[in-house]
């Protein structure tokens, strides 16, 4: 019998059918319901596979009848943002970029570390033992998975608002055709090409406008300044893109460099329990922030145990036994209790980046170069060669993804805003029944449809004339053309903001460069104004643990005894990145102590914190009728 039985199961195992569980079906209707879902859901995906842009790529996407409006070259932020920003303005658009870097870096390694230390830290910090192996450990288990699933979020996202968009995507490497390689129609209209190649097969893509986009990547010098030999190796004397694979964490690194990426991965390190030296000269170290939060980052930072040494290399040698670094410095007679040799596991090199032009042909093609091989450009991004712009890492500092994004948007404004302008005088003509809209009142109150229909009325009127007046739509290119030079004047205003620990970020005007520009304090005669909200003085800020020197900072200039407007802010301490876009917007809409005192403020948030700066900076100008709120000793 258990012969029989064993026989009985391998049969139905061989099946393809056995052991199938009978559907469990509670309720009928609930059943088709269910089926109906996951058919649904099917079809989605489908669709889904035949919308996203592939990678792999096996053949281009046809060309269109037509040359493309717009040609972008880089799908990273700053040429995403153009590309989607002209799509939405009605332009046809195409993006080209190589496979590897699809989607960008945004300078997401740097933040997937920051963030990978936090998660890390607080692990650490929940299971208890040996915190510096249990922190090692655990870098090498979760930061790989983070860092790959970061990548990949940010890469799908991209995809995803390209397809949605309907912006075809080139795969491949670039490069744009000098007039010389042209047909000579082509030329005589003005049109500009791509040519984009793979190692089987190159197609020219014909266009009115390029937009170049591709970053820089980490400076590799052969030599150091002093003139010895900058040995890069794996693992061991590495670069910013390097330096984002490391999974070991180092005992001891020494980081050459005083800017935002050796910072950033400097204060994290520290945080880590690593042994980390930064090897700048004070005057290089963050020279593009205020004076208070140098000094303030400066002292968390040698609170934390990071080895300040203003010394220069002298040579840089790696021992072949053990993958040591031996970094040997000159002497110094103002410091001769600085050490002379460091002994390190890792050596990080960020002391510059190149842009990522060298492969364009910008030379053929009429595109000056600057040093490191940046593209030169005015004040409208606009090149050498008036087809072609550029925006972003490509044409030098200050290297920032939101200056990146601004830089694309205004540029696609700037060349394409006319088609919106054209679009709304269209839709403007063929509302025959917009009065009737505004006369209902299920749309407007009847108190303000009197009002409304008379203001539509002369729209419509004025759209009319508009029309009539420009038949070659020279107003719509000019309204165009304004909207995107005032989107260019706001590009320089973008927020800056640092992942160190903590954050740091600023939009606007510090104090020294306002005064730099001939501003005055009120304490000397003045207009301009400061206000301090420090992260201890609030609820949100005591509850969350509290950043005992965390503050944000407001700078405003009086213009007169009832206006102060706000010209800059900074802050420092845990969620600065998230708190400046409101100071960003402050600044843009030109807005004033005032209106921030008078604001109601969420309770308990730490956005409270430009009302508590605004009343401060209120109480400081020259105008004040208020008395200073008395100093606590409370929560000091």
């Amino acid at each position: 019998m258990p012969k029989r039985l064993a026989c009985l199961v391998c049969s139905l195992l061989s099946s393809a059918t056995a052991f199938q569980a009978p559907p469990r079906v509670v309720n009928a209707a609930l059943g088709s319901r269910s089926e109906h879902v996951l058919e649904r859901k099917k079809h989605v995906l489908a669709a889904k596979r035949d919308v996203l842009p592939d990678l792999a790529q096996q053949e281009f996407p046809p060309l269109p009848d037509k040359p493309y409006d717009l040609v972008v070259l880089g799908s990273g932020p700053g040429g995403e943002a153009a590309a989607v920003q002209a799509a939405r303005l009605g332009a046809s658009v195409a993006v080209v970029e190589i496979k590897k870097s699809f989607g960008g870096p945004t300078g997401l390694t740097s933040k997937a570390v920051r963030e990978a230390a936090k998660q890390i830290n607080q692990a650490v910090t929940n299971v208890g033992g040996d915190r510096r192996r249990q922190t090692r450990r655990m870098w090498k288990l979760r930061f790989p998975a983070l860092r790959a699933q970061a990548e990949v979020l940010q890469a799908a996202e991209t995809r995803d608002r390209l397809s949605k968009n309907l912006i075809d995507l080139y795969i491949g490497e670039a490069e744009i055709l000098p007039q010389s390689k042209r047909p000579k129609e082509e030329r005589q209209n003005g049109e500009i090409a791509v040519r984009v190649c793979r190692p089987r097969a190159c197609i020219d893509i014909p266009a009115h406008y390029v937009c170049v986009a591709t970053g820089s990547r980490p400076n590799r010098p052969p030599k150091m300044r002093s003139g010895s030999r900058l040995p890069f190796m794996k693992g061991v004397v590495v670069d910013a893109t390097e330096m984002g694979t490391i999974t070991d964490l180092p005992n001891a690194c020494a980081i050459i460099g005083g800017g935002v990426i050796a910072v950033e991965y400097a204060t994290v390190l520290a945080g880590l329990g690593v042994g980390v030296s930064l090897l700048c000269k004070d005057e290089e170290f963050m020279p593009f922030l205020s004076e208070e939060l140098r000094v303030e980052l400066k002292q968390r930072m040698i609170r934390d145990k990071v080895l300040f040494v203003p010394a220069p290399i002298k040579r840089i040698d790696i021992v072949a036994t053990s993958n040591m670094v031996l970094v040997q410095l000159e002497k110094m007679e103002r410091q001769a209790t600085a050490p002379r040799r460091l002994r390190v596991d890792l050596v990080l090199y960020s002391g510059g980046r190149d842009a990522n032009s060298e492969t364009l042909g910008c030379d053929a093609a009429g595109v000056d170069l600057a040093r490191y091989g940046r593209i030169k450009v005015d004040g409208s991004f606009r090149t050498s060669n008036p087809r072609v712009h550029a925006i972003g890492d490509v044409t030098g500092p200050p290297g920032l993804a939101s200056s990146a994004q601004m830089g694309g948007r205004a540029v696609a404004t700037y060349l394409f805003n006319d088609k919106m302008q054209k679009l709304k005088q269209f839709m403007l003509e063929t509302c025959t029944e917009m009065e009737d809209v505004v006369d209902d009142p299920f749309f407007a109150a009847e108190a303000e449809s009197a009002s409304g229909a008379q203001r539509t009325s002369e729209q419509l009127q004025q759209y009319e004339q508009t029309a009539m007046l420009g038949s070659d739509d020279s107003m719509a290119d000019a309204a165009g053309r304004a909207e995107g030079e005032s989107l260019f004047k706001r590009v320089a205003g973008a927020p800056l903001t640092l992942w160190t620990i903590p954050e740091i970020s600023s939009a606007g005007l510090t104090e020294e460069q306002a005064v730099a520009e001939g501003m005055r304090k009120a304490s000397q005669g003045g207009s301009m104004v400061t206000g301090y909200a420090y992260f201890k003085d609030i609820a949100r800020g005591r509850l969350s643990g509290g950043d005992a020197a965390g503050f944000l900072k407001l700078v405003a200039r009086a213009d007169g005894p009832t206006r102060h407007v706000v010209v800059g802010v900074q802050i420092i301490g845990e969620g600065a990145n998230e708190l400046i876009q409101m100071g960003s917007i402050l600044i843009q809409s030109k807005s004033s102590l005032e209106e921030v005192s008078n604001t109601p403020f969420a309770a308990v948030t730490l956005s409270a914190l430009y009302q508590v700066a605004a009343d401060d900076g209120l109480c400081n100008s020259p105008y004040n009728m208020q008395r200073h709120p008395m100093r606590t000793k409370a929560y000091e």
